[in-house]
């Protein structure tokens, strides 16, 4: 990860068992220019559990990097 360069988007789903706050945490850590968004009402399929809320936290992403 730490290779990754470019702007990008962890899109977490508060409600995931397969990334922990804590995995999150270290992948901003690893890449320069992460930022991660809370998809609520979402596991780890956020776009298929949530699609409203992650396509707007893609399109502000988009928007600004």
């Amino acid at each position: 990860m730490r290779r990754i360069t470019c702007p990008t988007l962890i899109a977490w789903g508060v409600e995931s068992d397969i990334l922990s706050p804590e995995v999150a945490r270290q992948m901003l850590e690893a890449m320069p220019r992460a930022s991660v968004v809370e998809i609520q009402r979402s596991a780890h399929m956020v776009f298929e559990e949530n699609p409203d809320d992650f396509l707007l936290a893609v399109s502000e992403f988009l928007q600004t990097s």
